[in-house]
């Protein structure tokens, strides 16, 4: 279902493999945010999409 935002639902996630927050994939570039390690690529990915 589209809200609003033109987005569809989904869940995410913060912390783990399903999340953007120390998720430990091979690959994936981190930032430091509070203490852990941001996934800051998919963030924006997700942002971008909303």
């Amino acid at each position: 279902m589209i809200g609003s935002l033109n987005c569809g639902w989904a869940l995410w996630n913060l912390r783990g493999s399903n999340g953007i927050v120390d998720t430990n994939r091979p690959g994936t570039r981190y930032r430091d945010w509070h203490g852990h390690k941001l996934d800051f690529t998919l963030l924006g990915i997700l942002q971008s999409k909303m």
